[in-house]
This record gives C-alpha cells, sequence and structure tokens, in this order.
C-alpha cells in the first residue's frame, strides 16, 4: 500500500446512517490505515433531519464540517476538484460514499496522478472497481 498523505471526504448523509452502521471515528481510522490523513472534511446537508446529531460526533472525530443547504454531492465534487488540480502534496484522495455521482473524482484524481480509496457503507460496484482501493465499512465490511 505505502505512506500516503490523504485528504478525506465523506457524504455524510450518505454514509452515516443507522441502517450502515459506519461512524466517523471508523472512516478515520480505516483512513488512517492508507497514511496521514492531512485534511478530513464532512459534508452535511443542513436540512438533513440528523443534521443537529452529525454536529458533536463530526467535530470528536477529528473532521472539518462542511455544511451545504442542499446536496452535497455538488460542493464536495468541486472541493475534490480544486484539491487535486492545486494541492500537490496530497498523493491519495479518500472519498467515504456509495453514490456513483461520484465517479469523476475517482478519474480526476487518476489524471492528477493521485491514487483513490472509496469507503463504502453499501454496495457501489462501479465506485469499488474504479478507486486504486476500496474498504467496506460498517454493516457493509462484515458481510
Amino acid at each position: 500500500m505505502g505512506k500516503y498523505t490523504i485528504a478525506l471526504f465523506v457524504d455524510s448523509e450518505n454514509c452515516i446512517r443507522q441502517d450502515t452502521g459506519v461512524t466517523f471515528d471508523e472512516i478515520m481510522a480505516v483512513a488512517g490505515e492508507y497514511g496521514d490523513v492531512a485534511m478530513a472534511r464532512a459534508y452535511v446537508n443542513t436540512s438533513f433531519e440528523q443534521y443537529t446529531g452529525f454536529l458533536k460526533a463530526i467535530l470528536l472525530s477529528g473532521f472539518e464540517r462542511v455544511d451545504n443547504s442542499g446536496n452535497v454531492d455538488t460542493k464536495l465534487a468541486v472541493d475534490v476538484g480544486v484539491l487535486v488540480a492545486e494541492r500537490d502534496d496530497i498523493d491519495m484522495v479518500a472519498l467515504a460514499a456509495a453514490d456513483r455521482d461520484y465517479l469523476p473524482i475517482i478519474y480526476a484524481s487518476r489524471e492528477h496522478k493521485k491514487d483513490s480509496l472509496i469507503l463504502l457503507p453499501r454496495s457501489c460496484e462501479v465506485l469499488e472497481r474504479a478507486a486504486t482501493y476500496s474498504r467496506r465499512l460498517g454493516n457493509f465490511g462484515k458481510k
């Protein structure tokens, strides 16, 4: 695997749900197995019903909270695009999500010579196959 400098991005409502059994601590720990997590951002839709419950968990797990009033996919994707183009010190992009809309993030990372790690709370074969590395989390990882 090697020792990477990692930028970690989490689609919170896509991952942290009762049915997945995934926690912010688990996401951070698994990413940390691949190297040093230099930045960690958890994207949260402020209108999401579990929003207030996320706040403390995000901060206690060492993530920067990024609030968005709508769909977080676009904001997260734009932020990753900027990061892969501008940050030479980051050599791995880690994404915790199971939404095939994020496939361009994997491709953009590859184009900028960065490896990718997809952390899956549930099945998404397209992301799992496209990423350099993939890991299953929570209840999905126990199957």
